[in-house]
């Protein structure tokens, strides 16, 4: 006799999508070398990991994924990182895991050219994520040692993704949710 009174589900009203790919401009090539027509793919040219927690939450109002990929990191490798990116990424990893969703998380993937103090703060930082994702329950995805010192996947600037390594980075997703 209450079931006037029941609110309705909001994820009624929402777009559904197989997945919710989101994450700085090494996404964009993703849009086409991975992504279907039934995919959200959202990118966010400069982002850090602030910014892409922002944006999954107005994706999340928006959309209700199967799954959801984050590409996220690299913008915030710097000198002064370790104690506030750790915060930032516990924060995002925090909001992923409350979606309940099969959640992959790929690693920060190197720059070409960079300092070999870079790569070591990248690289602790994909340390302290992979133990994140593991304790959390998230999926979590390593694909420096194949994209290091490989021109191919990289394009002039030594940042963004080649077409070759947005296909090789969208192989990577589909071997890992095959099954899910």
């Amino acid at each position: 006799r209450f079931s006037m009174l029941e609110r309705e589900d909001p994820d009624n009203y929402k777009e559904k999508v197989q997945q919710l790919v989101i994450g700085d401009s090494r996404v964009r090539p993703l849009r086409h070398n991975y992504c279907g027509p039934k995919d959200r793919c959202t990118t966010i040219p400069g982002a850090k990991i602030r910014d892409v927690e922002v944006a999954l939450k107005e994706e999340l109002g928006r959309v209700v994924p199967d799954r959801i990929v984050v590409q996220v990191g690299v913008n915030n490798i710097g000198p002064r990182c370790s104690v506030s990116l750790r915060k930032e990424y516990y924060s995002l990893l925090q909001r992923l895991r409350e979606t309940r969703k099969p959640v992959l998380v790929t690693g920060v993937l190197p720059r070409l050219g960079e300092t070999t103090e870079w790569y070591s703060r990248a690289m602790s930082v994909n340390q302290y994520v992979r133990g994140q994702c593991e304790s959390m329950g998230l999926g979590y995805l390593d694909l420096w040692d194949e994209f290091m010192d490989n021109r191919r996947f990289f394009r002039w600037d030594g940042l963004h993704l080649s077409d070759v390594g947005a296909q090789r980075l969208g192989g990577a997703y589909r071997t890992l949710f095959q099954g899910n």
